[in-house]
């Protein structure tokens, strides 16, 4: 079916976009980024209760949506996963989660996940910081749903090709290596001052070294 129909120039308008792969409606606006159902005029009903959308802009899309049948939509909640650490979907919003390295748990609630471990692989006891860290990874997490964390259904996305989430001062470090070596590039140098007072650049060993103590 072309995309170039006047039904499709009207999901372009009310930012709706279609994913043929996962076969589901996302809408797009920023205060969303999730798949919606498309059963009955539920679209319809959100852009009216949710954006406040005229009728006149959303007359038609109903039947629309309708004509498509399930082979070309269907439930976002029964959608497939993408793999683990691809690419972040450009459409969907992005959570900062929690992954257990042990099974396929994946929550954005920090609680969900120590309970999780707590309940699985302590008997019901609190495990100590370091053996808790030994469980789990911190990522980013996309969903086709919106709706409760307990009934999102969460893969993992890379992000500028991780994985896994850094803390705030290791991602400033390493803007901190990436600027002095632009800087060292353009025949600049750019020492920086040791707690003794001497002067020094940071290498990949500082990253490491700087990395061990943060953690």
């Amino acid at each position: 079916m072309s995309f170039a129909t006047p039904g499709f120039d009207v999901l372009n308008r009310l930012a709706l976009r279609i994913d043929p792969d996962a076969k589901v409606l996302i809408c797009c606006r920023s205060t969303c980024r999730y798949a919606l159902s498309v059963k009955g005029s539920a679209v319809t009903t959100h852009l009216r209760v949710k954006h406040q959308v005229e009728h006149g802009e959303r007359k038609g899309l109903t039947e629309f949506l309708k004509g498509l049948g399930q082979s070309y939509l269907g439930d976002p909640s029964a959608a497939p996963l993408p793999k683990d650490g691809c690419s972040e979907h450009p459409d969907l919003r992005v959570y900062e989660g929690y992954a257990c390295r042990k099974c396929p748990l994946r929550t954005t609630n920090f609680s969900s996940l120590t309970r999780h471990i707590s309940t699985q692989y302590f008997q019901g006891q609190p495990p100590g910081k370091r053996e808790l860290d030994e469980f789990y990874d911190e990522v980013w997490l996309q969903a086709w749903t919106a709706g409760s964390n307990q009934s999102r259904r969460y893969w993992i996305v890379s992000r500028g090709g991780l994985a896994t989430r850094t803390s705030d001062a290791i991602q400033a470090h390493l803007a901190s290596i990436k600027e002095q070596e632009r800087l060292s590039n353009s025949g600049k140098d750019t020492p920086t001052h040791t707690e003794s007072g001497g002067m020094r650049t940071n290498s990949q060993g500082d990253l490491l070294r700087f990395e061990e103590q943060t953690l």
